[in-house]
């Protein structure tokens, strides 16, 4: 926004709720506008940790294909005889 932009707004709200009423209005809006951004940011960490839950998730699922991988050439190996008993 421009300055005039800025200034046209700032002329409509004295018009509209003068004087007496302008400070309140913009201590409302400053604690509407903290609450916004709070729960802006609270959305965000539980949004990052559900990804970060299903990538942990992810990983563990893949250790686990890995080390079942890595157990059934173990086994095989023993069955063959090749491998330490």
């Amino acid at each position: 926004m421009s300055s005039s932009e800025l200034l046209l707004i700032l002329i409509v709200a004295l018009i509209v709720f003068g004087p007496n009423k302008l400070p309140m209005l913009a201590e409302h809006l400053a604690k509407f506008f903290r609450y916004l951004n709070h729960f802006k940011q609270q959305a965000t960490t539980f949004w990052q940790d559900q990804l970060k839950e299903q990538q942990l998730q992810e990983n563990n699922r893949k250790a686990q294909q890995a080390d079942s991988v890595y157990q059934d050439e173990i086994d095989l190996d023993k069955q063959r005889g090749n491998g330490p008993t």
